[in-house]
């Protein structure tokens, strides 16, 4: 079977975008990838039916190509709307689906702005400190983590987050404490014990004492097996050739191995989220209540996936309640039509008034969860 491979390029704030597409007649399967400056930042990999017919695989790549090529489109263009928006919380939505694309500089564009615009938005605040991180501004990222966390104290992944900036900034003591937090606010939260994993690791390679690493060996291993068992994503391949290293006292191969899991895993939830946001924020205009649908049950699938993120819990929460609005408005809009074709049903229209009010109520206490979080 012939292979078909199709480029595209696409120019923003003097960045190349190259997207390429192609089949692969071996695997059965048609892969986009996608290039920035020369930098891989995503991989899509989907199966095709066995087909003799060039022209069937032929439109295929070409359909698939066109997807992605039409995504990343729509993507900037609205980063270039939201340039001149003054509604925080969806240039902050926007700016968050831009940095699981890895469009930093674009995803900090929109959320400083956001910020500017709220400064007691603490969850576009969280998000810019991620960016940030990306982009090596590390003192940025830690002030904007750190206020993150006063305005929210409460918020595990706040914590987490100041954790993993003190991480790279090679603060151990600091990120041990940013972690423990977490922990202490979740204590199902794996991500958290993993990363506490790390930084002990981390104190365990930098200090030869042997007293040291008699001290820490315990907690250590401790966190890392309780990250594998809240969540079996961080027990992927290398994880038991790393607890095994680590058990072995060979310090310096387990931390390497674990650093790779954790890299593993941190590349899925940008995949996974990246899928997310792109069609709920960039895609939002389409068939609106069917949205709200999918969303719910992709977050229902997420949770069962991942029992411990307590993000989707809260963002489901939100979900199931958007949900409940527009059956509200349903509702609404039915008794307004009985009461046209029958003006005098005076007990359709004492609930058409009720519903009307405490539909306004609803509205209200959307519009304040939604500052709120």
């Amino acid at each position: 079977m012939e292979t078909f491979r199709i480029n595209s390029k696409l120019i923003e704030n003097e960045k190349e975008i190259l997207i390429q597409t192609s089949n692969n007649p071996a695997e059965g399967t048609i892969t986009s990838t996608i290039y920035i400056d020369g930098v891989l930042t995503e991989l899509f990999k989907m199966p095709h039916p066995i087909e003799e017919n060039p022209d069937r695989i032929m439109s295929l790549v070409r359909s698939t190509h066109g997807e992605r090529k039409e995504e990343l489109e729509a993507l900037l263009a609205a980063y270039r709307g939201a340039l001149s928006s003054s509604e925080a919380k969806e240039i902050s939505e926007l700016g968050l689906a831009l940095y699981f694309k890895r469009f930093y500089v674009e995803a900090k564009d929109l959320l400083r702005s956001a910020v500017t615009l709220d400064p007691e938005f603490h969850s576009a605040r969280q998000t810019l400190a991620l960016v940030e991180m990306e982009l090596g501004n590390l003192d940025s990222a830690e002030k904007n983590a750190a206020e993150s966390v006063l305005q929210c104290p409460t918020y595990a992944d706040y914590h987490n987050t100041l954790g993993e900036i003190h991480l790279v900034q090679e603060d151990y003591e600091k990120a041990v404490s940013a972690f423990s937090e977490a922990i202490k606010i979740n204590l199902y939260y794996s991500r958290a014990y993993f990363n506490l994993g790390i930084s002990m690791l981390h104190r365990i390679v930098s200090d030869s004492k042997a007293e040291t690493a008699s001290n820490e060996m315990t907690r250590c291993l401790d966190a890392f097996r309780k990250s594998a068992m809240i969540d079996s994503e961080f027990a992927i391949s290398p994880y038991e050739q790393a607890l095994k290293a680590l058990e072995d006292s060979q310090y310096s191969s387990a931390l390497e191995q674990f650093l790779a899991v954790g890299q593993k895993v941190k590349e899925k939830i940008r995949a996974d989220q990246a899928s997310y946001f792109m069609h709920f924020i960039v895609l939002r205009d389409a068939a609106e209540d069917a949205s709200v649908e999918s969303r719910i049950q992709y977050l229902e699938s997420e949770i069962n996936k991942n029992p411990s993120y307590v993000d989707l819990y809260a963002e489901l929460a939100k979900s199931y309640l958007e949900q409940s609005k527009k059956y509200w408005q349903r509702g609404i809009s039915m008794y307004r039509k009985t009461l046209k074709l029958n003006p005098g049903y005076g007990s359709a229209r004492r609930c058409l008034e009720e519903a009307e009010k405490r539909y306004g109520e609803i509205c209200n206490t959307l519009d304040i969860i939604a500052a709120r979080s």
